[in-house]
């Protein structure tokens, strides 16, 4: 390994290439900015008589490549013919089709339940396919997310974890950091210890490496070396493998059994001397002086930040330092005699990650994930291969990440899931998951209404998209009667039953959908003159002639009714006097031209609203639930508003509400139903929002008020038009979700916005800081006479300004045997620099026009706005 480092390096130092390659203006801003990530350096010069225009052409190339980083979204897809309102600016993925959850009916949708897994498809960043490159070959493999099936928890009576549910917050950590925030919301749950996702890093096939012993020591492990000094990418993030090591089975001390892999994330790898001092900044901005004190045979010492090691570093060993960063040897030359090389390679980074598990042949886990050597007890760790003293196979690396708390996460603004994790680093600092709410949809209210201590009404948009409201019961005596006690106004559901002048009665139509039925409440307003008047409650008058040459032996039909799609018989009842004002009547109440003549086939005409919500009222305890020729019942009367199966995902109905209604010393009563299966009730869990409102959630997204601020209580449901799915986003870490305000989807489905990722602190160096200008990408801004890379690049000439006139700046291209590539901007002076920056910096313009193409462009000029561009 030695040998190989030393012999690339030497290739390295000895390379300046200029012709023709692979490397094209035309695909710039490739290769500094690639999958959304800037990838280089920016140099200027720093030699006496550097310019500060150099300095303001770096910064304008600079801005435009932020701009270049961005990617647009993937995965965040209108549903249902809805888009979300809501929307990731960035790498997202939206669960799709999930329900509101339901609190004590049993309807309980998880994630699992929709979703059980997603891949590159889905997240083409975060979970890229990946390559492990070793010594003895290339290894494939995919990462996926899973969602494993959710079990309903005892401990609780929320149900599932992973839902969007209404419930009362139970989350000290929540509680603590946000003191104001509602304690009852919809949230979404996940119990704590239960699963948030299991990622699976899987080869195609196995990733393998002989068992070699390096150490002495053998009790201290065997190295995998085809695995060290590698890289891997786990979740969006690149983590160098440090260390690798097959271990003891507990069982049988003699073979091996496990693997421990130990990797590093965020590095930066430098090499210094005995002695030397140099300044590092890491990917999160951190900043590191760093000075060798010491090389000695496999170790070394180091002093950061003006702190000496508490010991030395040992090869392949790493050290914690007090900010919890990790500063690691990779390795030490060491050369004992007087002025003998003494370097050590090391590397200095934000996190280290022990994956280990002790028996890859098992499918379980023995060891928690270790971040800077804290073991993180939710999160588990399962290696899947085969291991014994001469070969390791890794077939998968799994991560199974579970919650240590309760998780409530509300529909808050710059709110996620690890905001509420006792320990945010579970989740590696790759991913988290934000809620943004239910879909916005036009919501219909539906209001079971207390009018007075003996009199309900019901309030709902009829078939018209007119709001109804009309007398539904009151109490009389120890009875309940259908209606109104002022006027003494009956409301008629059953078409064997009579209706009087000033009595409501509802028509519905007899459509196969029953949700989709057009519903009407009717008041008979007057019978004079050989015409009947019937009033329609928040809409049309009608005035019908009837036939009186007919007997009414029987009851005759009489007229029809045409209302909305359809038509509905009246009838004369039987001995009526056609001559009389005001004869009581009858309604084919569903319009199916049958009038139903017995009670007991007789069941109450449901009132659906306009977005499909289905009121029924039951009588329990009178044959067919007819309403008895007296009008009056003892109860308990039902009222429930059930939902529409056709706006379900599942093709299950959600479960109704109601009110079920009786009567005490002449006062209405009423307690919350809803359905009954078999001998057990299903019943909603309200939760009470502290101002005598109870509320509660159906999955058809329903939002439903108990107000109990008056006896008997008022019912009200939000109804949603169609259904209000929840809005879960799964995303890299620092992705936000933001409001788009879009109604419409777009033309491929997908939501047109982008993430920029920040291009990191220290990207821009000068020239000085360079050791070896061919090591990454670069963009050089400034001549040979005021920028050393610069003249390295040009092959140091001399005079330093020979190959530029004024008035002149050259954009010219340098790509080096290891592939990484140079681009130089520089000019005869400091505003000619400054000019073939600005193109640089407007790229896509002179791409247009096919003259930001080549190797090597000439820019010429007198102005910002007199710019000529011409190919070498």
């Amino acid at each position: 390994k030695k040998i190989l480092a030393l012999s690339t390096g030497a290739v390295m130092v000895g390379a300046t290439v200029l012709g023709a390659s692979a490397a094209n203006l035309n695909e710039y801003p490739a290769p500094w900015v690639q999958n959304g990530r800037f990838n280089g350096l920016i140099v200027v010069g720093d030699n006496p008589g550097t310019s500060p225009a150099d300095v303001l052409g770096a910064i304008d190339i600079a801005t435009t490549l932020q701009f270049a980083t961005r990617v647009p979204v993937r995965g965040v897809q209108s549903t249902g013919g809805k888009t979300s309102t809501f929307s990731a600016v960035g790498e997202a993925w939206q669960v799709e089709n999930l329900e509101v959850s339901e609190r004590g009916t049993g309807v309980s949708e998880s994630i699992s339940d929709v979703d059980n897994e997603i891949g590159s498809k889905e997240m083409g960043i975060l979970l890229a396919d990946g390559t492990l490159q070793s010594y003895d070959g290339d290894y494939d493999y995919k990462q996926k997310l899973f969602f494993d099936k959710d079990h309903a928890n005892g401990t609780t009576d929320i149900g599932k974890s992973r839902t969007v549910v209404f419930a009362e917050r139970n989350n000290v950590k929540y509680e603590d950091d946000y003191p104001d925030a509602s304690s009852t919301d919809l949230f979404f749950y996940i119990q704590s210890g239960d699963q948030i996702v299991r990622y699976v890093l899987d080869f195609e096939g196995s990733a393998d490496s002989k068992v070699t012993n390096l150490e002495e020591d053998v009790g201290m492990g065997s190295k995998l070396l085809n695995f060290e000094a590698q890289q891997i990418e786990i979740l969006g993030k690149t983590w160098d493998i440090i260390e690798a090591d097959a271990i003891n089975s507990v069982g049988d001390p003699g073979v091996y059994a496990g693997v421990t892999l130990t990797l590093v994330g965020g590095a930066r790898y430098e090499r210094l001397s005995e002695g030397e001092t140099d300044t590092y900044t890491v990917a999160a901005g951190k900043e590191y002086v760093v000075t060798v004190d010491q090389v000695s045979q496999g170790k070394a010492r180091f002093i950061v930040n003006g702190d000496l090691t508490r010991r030395s570093i040992r090869e392949g060993d790493t050290y914690n330092l007090p900010d919890g960063s990790i500063l690691g040897v990779e390795e030490v030359y060491y050369e004992p005699f007087k002025d003998g090389e003494k370097r050590v390679n090391f590397y200095i980074g934000v996190n280290k990650m022990e994956l280990r598990d002790n028996d890859l042949n098992d499918d379980e886990s023995s060891h928690s994930l270790s971040i800077s050597d804290t073991d993180l007890d939710s999160v588990d760790v399962t290696i899947k291969g085969s291991v014994d003293n001469e070969e390791a196979e890794i077939e998968s690396i799994e991560i199974n990440f579970k919650a240590d708390d309760s998780i409530f996460l509300p529909a808050e603004p710059e709110m996620y899931l690890s905001d509420q994790l006792e320990d945010p680093e579970i989740l590696l600092g790759a991913f988290d998951i934000r809620y943004a709410g239910l879909e916005s949809v036009s919501m219909e209210p539906v209001s079971i209404k207390r009018l007075a201590d003996d009199q309900y009404g019901l309030e709902f948009t009829d078939g018209n998209g007119n709001e109804v409201r009309v007398p539904l019961l009151y109490a009389e005596g120890e009875k309940l009667r259908l209606g109104n006690n002022k006027n003494d106004e009956k409301l008629v559901l059953h078409e064997t039953q009579v209706i009087s002048v000033e009595d409501y009665f509802v028509i519905s139509g007899v459509e196969s959908n029953e949700y989709e039925r057009e519903t009407f409440v009717v008041k008979y307003d007057r019978n004079t003159r050989n015409k009947l008047r019937f009033k329609v409650e928040g809409g049309d008058t009608y005035e019908l002639e009837y036939k009186t040459d007919i007997s009414t032996s029987s009851d005759a039909m009489i007229a029809t009714l045409e209302v909305g799609d359809h038509s509905y018989g009246v009838y004369a009842v039987r001995s009526s006097v056609l001559t009389e004002d005001n004869f009581n009547i009858k309604v084919n109440l569903n319009g199916d031209d049958i009038l139903t003549s017995r009670p007991a086939d007789d069941t109450a005409i449901p009132i659906t609203t306009n977005a499909g919500a289905q009121i029924t009222v039951e009588l329990p305890g009178i044959a067919g639930n007819y309403y008895s020729s007296t009008g009056a019942s003892a109860g308990p009367v039902i009222v429930t508003i059930a939902q529409s199966m056709g706006y379900d995902l599942d093709d299950t109905n959600p479960t109704p509400v109601g009110l079920s209604i009786t009567v005490d010393s002449g006062d209405l009563k009423a307690d919350v139903y809803t359905n009954t299966t078999g001998d057990a009730v299903a019943e909603y869990v309200f939760e009470l929002l502290g101002n005598d409102d109870e509320v509660t959630y159906t999955s058809l997204g329903a939002r439903v008020v108990l107000d109990g601020s008056r006896s008997p209580p008022t019912l009200t449901m939000d109804f949603p038009t169609e259904q209000r799915l929840a809005q879960v986003f799964l995303i890299p870490s620092g992705v936000q979700i933001i409001d788009s305000g879009g109604d419409e989807p777009s033309e491929t489905g997908a939501v047109g916005l982008y993430e920029t990722t920040p291009i990191s602190v220290g990207t821009a160096v000068l020239a000085s800081e360079v050791r070896d200008i061919r090591a990454q990408n670069a963009i050089v801004v400034g001549g040979p006479c005021a920028n050393k890379a610069a003249a390295e690049l040009m092959d140091n000439p001399q005079p330093c300004g020979k190959d530029f006139t004024p008035n002149t700046a050259l954009i010219r291209l340098f790509e080096h045997p290891n592939g990484n590539v140079a681009m130089l901007v520089a000019g005869y002076d400091a505003i000619d620099t400054r000019r073939a920056a600005r193109v640089v910096a407007e790229y896509e313009t002179w791409q247009g026009t096919n003259q930001f193409s080549g190797m090597d462009l000439t820019i010429t000029g007198t102005s910002f706005t007199n710019i000529q561009v011409s190919s070498n």
